[in-house]
């Protein structure tokens, strides 16, 4: 089973792909934080992945809070993974996977990681060829999926930046001040579509007004940046930034991986562990 977070699309074209190969289940983590309760998922004998974005050199904040929520029926085939998709570096962020699983006393046995497009800080720039780099980041997964499918133990993130505990203390102050919400805005050029609302995996936006407005409702959010990237319109500001060009993976993939895609969803019904 294949736990995968994706506010920009590329983690989910990665699990996708991987789960098309491997025959593995997709769970898509902000569906089940939407949903009431706290589902346990048995993985009858499935290996146990997470796809997952890094942000500020750690796992998105929403992760604990998803461990915290669900359950596992613990029969998986002892092959545990994470696929980290990142811009410049990984930082710690597979130690942080690793502390937050060991609650469950579960370890992961094998890590990889995929150089993918997007930003690296929030409100960032997004520059370069972003088709040849959605390209190239489908490569890798390809070449990493025999491995996932072979169950290959060890780290092969061979991006792992080896940072200490005082330079991992130092990130959090600034993921603590750039995940303040009223850094968020919204100019008048907002078409009250309320994407930015369904997108958000922590319920902080909700839409006010006749024509409704998207309102962050809550000091902080976890900076997945999925309202700044899906706007059609770019309506949503951050410290001050709209995003140029925008990025979404459904934008820059070329139709092959659209239609492949496509096709896998059609044939599995991801809905039936909600």
């Amino acid at each position: 089973m294949i736990f995968y977070f994706s506010p920009q699309g590329n983690c989910r074209a990665i699990a996708t792909r991987i789960a098309e190969k491997t025959g593995d289940n997709l769970v898509d983590i902000t569906k089940v934080m939407r949903k009431p309760g706290s589902p346990v998922f048995s993985l009858k004998g499935e290996s146990l992945g997470f796809v997952l974005p890094v942000i500020y050199d750690s796992v998105p904040s929403i992760m604990e809070e998803f461990i915290n929520k669900i359950g596992f029926d613990l029969f998986f085939d002892d092959y545990s993974y994470v696929v980290l998709s990142y811009k410049n570096r990984t930082g710690g962020a597979q130690d942080a996977l690793n502390q937050i699983l060991s609650r469950d006393e579960i370890q992961l046995t094998a890590a990889y990681a995929i150089k993918s497009p997007g930003m690296e800080r929030a409100g960032g720039p997004v520059e370069g060829d972003l088709e040849a780099q959605v390209q190239e980041m489908m490569k890798q997964v390809d070449r990493i999926i025999p491995m996932i499918k072979n169950k290959i133990p060890g780290n092969h993130n061979r991006d792992e930046h080896l940072i200490s505990d005082l330079e991992t203390d130092l990130d959090k102050a600034p993921f603590e001040r750039a995940s303040e919400t009223r850094l968020f805005g919204v100019l008048d050029s907002c078409i009250h579509c309320g994407k930015c609302a369904q997108i958000c995996p922590t319920y902080t936006i909700e839409l006010e007004g006749e024509k409704p407005i998207p309102k962050w409702v809550k000091k902080r959010c976890s900076l997945c940046m999925g309202c700044f990237e899906i706007c059609p319109v770019c309506a949503i500001t951050y410290a001050g930034h709209t995003p140029h060009p925008r990025y979404l993976y459904s934008l820059y993939s070329n139709k092959e991986e659209k239609e492949e895609e496509k096709e896998f969803k059609n044939s599995k019904d991801i809905e039936e562990f909600f």
